[in-house]
């Protein structure tokens, strides 16, 4: 085995959370397993507490100077130098141990975008990225013996990535980075650093752009998200508030999702926080089956015109094939109903969460809670109920009938390439067929979370 310093790998997993999602969660689990040698999450508490004394002390040292307290400003100086000094040490580490042991979310990456085909990349790029992404996972395949067959696995499936060169595209990454820089250089009248940036910018707009795609799963890898799952981690799951759930496929709604109009979909533009899609548009005009309901028929044309992000990092199109799942069935005129999961997840409430902290929750807590279910967690995971699940079990369990929204799996993107948290359920809107977005801050009672436990491999069914 490989000797590979701690400092190195964590930075590869870190890096890796942000590219792949499907596995961010194991990421950063093992990350801090690595991180742990260097510094714990206890080491990592005092070092925060450090340079917030840091802060503190350049306050009270200027209010020290003010009053012409001399003795007491030479006493603080000595003391922030002494402090100072030992935080510009640990910077590094510092900054490290932030990205694992402080508050963990999604990050809206080029890379993720890229490889979701949300996002049309340069193709010398995105081929660029798949690679140093492979290269990391059979790297740490070497150095993680425990790990080894997982990021093996994972490294050859992303191998296998195709890049497509679309025709037409309708997205191209967004110039925002070289705009912020080039004002930056402005304001500075640097103007060769200008001239350089808008040269690199104008070589980015003119190569040609590129799409992952997948190879598409065959029928079996299909078929297993239907198989039930083991009796005793049923059972486990009881007691923390799941039940199972077999939903049945509708392949009329499959069918007209997987019209090729979805690839001509563009950015929805910017809205407010906790405002409704005003707008929807309609497909390229192929047939609807009559099954599906007016509001039905919005909300997949918003998702056909307008890409949505899955928590795996996947585009998401409402994914109606027969499917085992286990759930969270509480009546939704209880939207604060206490479980053991919530106990599990360390979340207090249920009502009146902001996705950030539901992110948090389940990059840090999911994967031990399957483990106690006994589920292997590199199969499973668990996620906001997704809106195709919530949607065929809303008559069974009388979901949709309050003013109320609840946290669904996966985000809009906007025109500036942010992540918007997918939520709906409100009867004003539709019930069980309302989906619109908020900002991931969004905090109002007028929202609940329910959960659910999924076979990962769900997010790439298309």
């Amino acid at each position: 085995m490989q000797s590979v310093p701690p400092h190195a790998i964590a930075e590869k997993l870190v890096g890796l959370s942000e590219a792949d999602w499907k596995y961010a969660d194991l990421y950063l689990r093992d990350a801090e397993a690595a991180m742990s040698t260097l510094c714990t999450r206890s080491q990592f508490r005092g070092l925060q507490d450090r340079r917030t004394r840091v802060e503190r002390l350049s306050a009270d040292l200027q209010r020290a100077i003010r009053l012409g307290d001399w003795g007491k400003a030479a006493s603080l100086a000595d003391e922030g130098s002494r402090l100072r000094g030992s935080v510009g040490r640990d910077r590094h580490v510092l900054a490290l141990a932030e990205k694992i042991y402080g508050r963990r979310s999604f990050h809206a990456t080029p890379t993720v975008f890229g490889f979701s085909g949300t996002v049309s990349q340069p193709a010398r790029v995105l081929k660029r990225e798949i690679s140093r992404i492979v290269r990391d996972l059979r790297s740490l395949a070497t150095v993680r013996d425990s790990q080894r067959g997982f990021y093996q696995t994972r490294a050859d499936q992303l191998d296998r990535l195709i890049v497509d060169l679309p025709e037409e595209s309708t997205q191209r990454p967004d110039p925002s980075e070289f705009r912020e820089r080039a004002l930056i250089a402005a304001g500075r009248a640097d103007f060769s650093e200008v001239l350089r940036i808008a040269r690199t910018a104008a070589e980015r707009e003119a190569e040609p752009l590129g799409r992952t795609r997948a190879p598409r799963p065959n029928s079996r890898w299909i078929e297993r998200l239907a198989d039930p799952l083991p009796a005793e981690a049923i059972a486990r799951a009881s007691k923390l508030g799941f039940e199972p759930a077999a939903v049945e496929g509708i392949n009329p709604f499959n069918v007209y999702l997987s019209c090729r109009c979805v690839d001509r979909a563009v950015l929805w533009p910017p809205s407010r926080t906790g405002q409704r899609w005003m707008a929807k548009t309609g497909t390229c005009g192929h047939t609807c089956p009559p099954e599906i309901g007016m509001e039905l028929k919005s909300t997949f044309d918003t998702l056909m015109g307008h890409p949505a992000l899955t928590s795996a990092g996947t585009r998401y199109l409402p994914w109606f094939g027969t499917e085992f799942v286990l759930v969270e069935a509480f009546p939704e005129d209880e939207p604060d109903t206490k479980s053991p999961l919530l106990d599990a997840l360390s979340l207090p409430h249920r009502q009146g969460l902001a996705r950030f902290t539901i992110e948090d929750a389940l990059l840090s807590k999911g994967a031990a809670v399957c483990e106690d279910l006994g589920l292997d967690p590199i199969e499973y995971r668990i996620t906001c109920i997704p809106f195709d699940i919530y949607n065929r079990l809303a008559t069974r369990h009388g979901w949709g009938t309050e003013r109320l929204w609840t946290h669904f799996d996966g985000y809009h993107v906007t025109r500036e390439l942010k992540l918007l948290a997918l939520v709906g359920g409100d009867v004003r809107h539709g019930g069980p067929d309302d989906l619109c977005a908020v900002g991931r801050a969004y905090d109002s009672r007028h929202i609940t979370a329910r959960f659910a436990i999924v076979r990962r491999d769900r997010f790439e069914a298309r």
